[in-house]
């Protein structure tokens, strides 16, 4: 008895032990197996970006931090720094050849995104913050009242937390800004000029007339769950009033007094370390090695093809352009009364329409080259009025992991006399179906994907795969009675790849704005306005214009390669099934992605 309890007792102990060193081992030092390294990372990951967790609803944490907003102190960007090098260190020290294939390729992902993210540690200053295009003054109205989610009382408290949170937040980006300032990173002043109007609009009228609450009140009109919605409603009303309004009046100040010492120039180049810092931008965006002045004479080859290809269309519905040239002729195609919805109710409402008819007529046709379908459905709104000044004419918003609610696709209505109904169908196919809605949801839905890779992202895939879902639409027949929808697939594509000209052209090669203003205006089919706004993107987001038309080429390769080398056994919807089987991947790994495919078909061919 003495002898079976002591070994009874040992064994314990040395159970005991295991499971200590094993917990200490999880949680302070590197996990034994490196899909705890991954969910540990996400976990981690996520604790440090409560918007992002709350935005997909991930469980436990949504729960748990839907009531905050994302840090944007200088002191937890340098502490995200020393984790990002922390964890790439502890990455790399997982065997290859010990690791099963999925876990092998979660690997090569995730390094790649640490590794790029490390490389941008010297630059996180580079980045102007408030912007027209993407700054954070419009962001964080939009993420609420995109996704977060009114469902029970506990989420309308965390709304209103989260109001109440916005002084901070912007405090906190406006310590940053200062920071880059010291630094000589300054916004050009035209940039800045159009940021203060974009934040007097926003708060302009009265709190009970803002977005922040209109969101909120219609949320909470759709929710039965909760009572004393007036109270929540009045509570919203004072903290806009308290904390919404004050901070962005400040911000606007401050913009106010660092336009006296904005820069003169418009690109990258003329900051400290400029054009190292749009190199990498490139490298970010594409996801593949090409130079500045490689992607430039790319765009110049591309954009002249496109130009004789609208040529040839317009010649085949009797138009001449060479009778007052290719810009004219476009121009007065674009302002036909048949072709304009007009900036009136009723435009707006058939514009709406016309989209979800677009959308459904695609839906319609998916199975056709596609084996897998996500359950989120698309819903198409209205770009919010407040940040129409600056925004693209539409863009998309994922949905939840859990495939239970739906994509957004939001498109400006303010702006319909210059937006000929010729140019929906391919916007559609763009930011709905098939491509970003269907590309994105599936990649939320897809068990197969493991979920701590669901959170990262690369433009050259997404945007690049878009572009191709307009090519698949024209090839597959949605324009073949519609020539204008054609000459507006065209120009979206000549857009594109004019953008890899412009964009190198502002940041690298020294362009001003009137120049790269004078090479869009003649190379893409935009109005004057709209050609405007695009340079002020481009300025504002240096790199991420050059992604689509890349991202687009490099698929197009791949299925041209898939084709030659499998002839007869080349299956589309496999492709497909290929290129969308891991998510949101580099360029570079999409690549060896599908060599692997190609070589596991020839030798399944061989046996045969």
């Amino acid at each position: 008895m003495r002898f079976t309890f002591s070994k009874k007792k040992l064994m314990t102990g040395i159970l005991i032990f295991i499971i200590s060193v094993f917990i200490i081992n999880l949680f302070w030092f590197r996990p034994f197996f490196i899909k705890h390294f991954f969910y540990l990372e996400l976990i981690d990951g996520l604790k440090n970006d409560p918007q992002t967790a709350t935005k997909v609803k991930v469980a436990y944490l949504y729960g748990k931090y839907k009531d905050r907003l994302n840090d944007q102190s200088i002191s937890s960007i340098q502490i995200q720094d020393s984790l990002l090098k922390r964890s790439y260190a502890r990455l790399q020290r997982y065997d290859d050849d010990h690791l099963n294939p999925t876990n092998r390729l979660s690997k090569e992902i995730i390094s790649w995104h640490l590794e790029t993210d490390i490389e941008r540690i010297p630059f996180r200053y580079h980045k102007f913050l408030l912007n027209p295009y993407n700054g954070l003054q419009n962001s964080l109205p939009s993420y609420l009242d995109t996704y977060h989610y009114i469902e029970e009382e506990s989420d309308a408290d965390a709304y209103l937390q989260r109001l109440e949170a916005f002084g901070n937040y912007y405090e906190q980006v406006l310590e940053r800004m200062e920071e880059s300032r010291l630094r000589k990173i300054v916004p050009p002043a035209h940039l800045l000029e159009a940021t203060i109007v974009q934040m007097e609009k926003f708060i302009e009228m009265s709190p009970d007339k803002n977005m922040l609450y209109t969101s909120f009140q219609h949320k909470l009109e759709n929710c039965d769950e909760i009572n004393g919605k007036d109270d929540f409603l009045n509570q919203a009303i004072e903290k806009i009033d308290k904390y919404v309004y004050p901070v962005f009046f400040r911000m606007i100040n401050y913009c106010r007094d660092l336009k006296k010492e904005s820069n003169p120039e418009d690109g990258n180049w003329a900051l400290p370390n400029g054009d190292n810092y749009y190199k990498y931008l490139l490298k970010h965006h594409t996801t593949l090695d090409l130079t500045p002045e490689e992607i430039h004479q790319i765009g110049l080859k591309h954009t002249e093809r496109i130009r004789e290809e609208i040529e040839a269309e317009l010649v085949n519905i009797s138009f001449d352009p060479e009778l007052n040239g290719l810009h004219q002729t476009l121009k007065e195609l674009s302002q036909e009364d048949r072709f304009i919805l007009g900036n009136s109710i009723e435009g707006r409402m058939k514009c709406l329409a016309k989209y979800d008819s677009l959308i459904q007529s695609a839906n319609n046709v998916l199975t056709l080259y596609f084996d897998e379908f996500p359950k989120s459905k698309l819903e198409v709104k209205r770009v919010p009025e407040f940040k129409q000044e600056g925004s693209s004419n539409a863009y998309y918003e994922v949905p939840t992991l859990d495939g239970n609610g739906s994509g957004s696709f939001y498109v400006r209505l303010d702006n319909l006399d210059n937006s000929p109904v010729y140019d929906m169908p391919t916007l559609a196919y763009h930011e709905g179906v098939p491509g970003h809605h269907y590309q994105l949801a599936l990649h939320l839905e897809k068990e197969s994907i493991p979920i701590y890779r669901k959170r990262f992202y690369n433009n050259a895939y997404i945007e690049g795969w878009a572009l191709y879902a307009e090519r698949l639409m024209f090839e597959k027949g949605a324009y073949e009675n519609d020539p204008y929808g054609n000459i507006g697939r065209l120009l979206a594509e000549w857009n594109r790849a004019a953008r890899l000209v412009t964009d190198t052209g502002i940041h690298f090669i020294k362009w001003n704005k009137g120049q790269a203003i004078s090479y869009l205006e003649a190379n893409s089919g935009l109005n004057h306005q709209d050609v405007v706004q695009e340079i002020d993107r481009y300025i504002s987001d240096p790199g991420q214009a050059c992604s689509y038309y890349i991202g687009y080429l490099k698929i197009l390769e791949l299925r041209q390669l898939a084709k030659a080398k499998l002839g007869s056994n080349f299956n589309l919807k496999q492709f497909h099934s290929i290129i969308l089987s891991e998510g949101m991947v580099p360029m570079t790994i999409l690549e060896n992605l599908v060599n692997e495919y190609i070589n596991n078909e020839l030798e399944q061919a061989a046996k045969e």
